[in-house]
C-alpha cells in the first residue's frame, strides 16, 4: 500500500471523499428521518442490479440522530442558500416520520429514494414541491397511480423529481426511472433481497444501525463505477476494489458526538484476501490522521472472519465536525 511520497495525495481524497460520504448520508436524513434509524428486516423494493443500496428505518428514540436533525435544521433555517418558501417546507418534512426508508445508487448516474407515504401526504407532496423545484419550474410527472413533478435539468445523482401513489413516495435523479421503479414495486420481481450476496452480507451487520449501506460487485459493477469516480478524483481510493465480491457498512449514531461503525468485505478469490486487508487498514490509518487534524478520538480495528475482512471504528467528539458539515 502507498503509505510514503503518495501518502498525502491518497489522504487529502480521502478526505474528500469521507465529507461526501458524510454528505450524502445527511442529505438522505434531511430528506425524510427523524429520529432514529435501524436496519430492516423486510424485502427490498429495489431493484437486484442497485450497485449501492441503503436501507433505513425510523424509531423515535435514538438520541444521536435526535441531535443532528435537531442542529441541521437549525443550520438549513440560518442558511442564505435557501429560499424562504424551502427553509418552511424542510420543517414541514422534518415533522413527518415515515418508518421505512430505502435508496441507492443505480449507476454512476441515477439515485433512487423510495418511503412508504406517510399519513399527511398532502404535506409531503407540497415540501418536496418547494425543495426540487428550486427557481425553475417543473414539469408534471403522471405513470399509472403515480403522479409528481420533476425538473428539466436534471443532474447525476441530484434529487430532480418525485412521484407519489397511496403507498409510496419515489424520489430519483432521472425522470425516466421513476416508470421502471413504479414497475419493480408492482411487479415484486428481481429485488435486491433476493440476491445472495445481499442477504449474506445484511445478515453479517449489526441488527440496530443508524444507516446500512451495501455495494454490489456482480460483474465489476461496483468497481466500475468506483473506477469512474476516481478518474473524476485524479487518484485510485482501493486498489482492490475489482477484488470485491460485495461490501457492507453500518453506522450507530450514538450521541451527537460519537459514532460506531463497521465495513466488511468479501472477496472474489481467496488469494486475494491480503491485498483487501492491506486497504481496510490503510483505510483505517487515514480515517485515523483524518480525525486526528480535527481533533476527534478515533480507534479502529482490522479483523479476517471466515474469509470476511472487517473494519471496525469508532469515534468520538464529532460535534464541531457535524456542524462544519452542515454548512457546507
Amino acid at each position: 500500500m502507498p503509505y510514503g511520497a503518495n501518502y498525502k495525495r491518497q489522504e487529502s481524497l480521502m478526505k474528500k471523499v469521507t465529507e461526501q460520504c458524510f454528505l450524502i448520508t445527511a442529505a438522505v436524513i434531511t430528506l425524510f428521518i427523524t429520529p432514529s434509524l435501524a436496519r430492516g428486516e423486510e424485502e427490498s423494493l429495489l431493484h437486484r442490479d442497485t450497485l449501492v443500496a441503503f436501507h433505513i428505518i425510523n424509531s423515535p428514540k435514538d438520541p444521536g440522530v435526535s441531535w443532528l436533525l435537531t442542529n441541521w435544521l437549525s443550520q438549513i433555517k440560518a442558511s442564505k442558500k435557501f429560499l424562504p418558501e424551502q427553509k418552511h417546507a424542510f420543517s414541514d418534512l422534518f415533522k413527518i416520520m415515515p418508518k421505512d426508508i430505502e435508496g441507492g445508487i443505480i449507476n454512476k448516474d441515477i439515485l433512487v429514494i423510495i418511503a412508504p407515504v406517510p399519513s399527511n401526504s398532502n404535506t409531503l407532496k407540497d415540501a418536496l414541491f418547494k425543495i426540487i423545484k428550486k427557481i425553475k419550474p417543473l414539469e408534471k410527472f403522471n405513470y399509472k397511480e403515480y403522479k409528481g413533478y420533476y425538473r428539466a435539468d436534471e443532474t447525476k445523482l441530484r434529487l430532480s423529481g418525485f412521484a407519489v401513489s397511496e403507498n409510496y413516495v419515489i424520489l430519483t435523479s432521472n425522470s425516466g426511472y421513476i416508470k421502471q421503479t413504479v414497475d419493480i414495486l408492482k411487479g415484486k420481481k428481481q429485488r435486491l433481497s433476493d440476491d445472495s450476496r445481499y442477504e449474506e452480507i445484511m445478515a453479517l451487520l449489526p441488527s440496530k444501525s443508524d444507516i446500512t449501506l451495501f455495494a454490489n460487485n456482480k460483474d465489476r459493477g461496483f468497481s466500475k463505477v468506483l473506477k469512474e469516480w476516481e478518474k473524476q478524483w485524479k487518484m485510485t481510493v482501493f486498489l482492490s476494489a475489482p477484488y470485491l465480491d460485495s461490501m457492507g457498512l453500518s453506522f450507530d449514531v450514538i450521541d451527537g458526538d460519537k459514532i460506531k461503525g463497521v465495513f466488511i468485505f468479501k472477496c472474489l478469490q481467496k488469494e486475494k484476501i491480503p491485498d483487501v486487508l492491506d486497504d481496510a487498514k490503510f483505510l483505517g490509518e487515514v480515517f485515523r490522521r483524518k480525525f486526528a487534524k480535527e481533533k476527534i478520538k478515533y480507534t479502529s480495528n482490522v479483523t479476517l472472519k471466515n474469509d470476511f475482512v472487517f473494519l471496525d471504528l469508532e469515534a468520538s467528539g464529532l460535534k464541531p465536525l457535524w456542524v462544519k458539515l452542515f454548512n457546507q
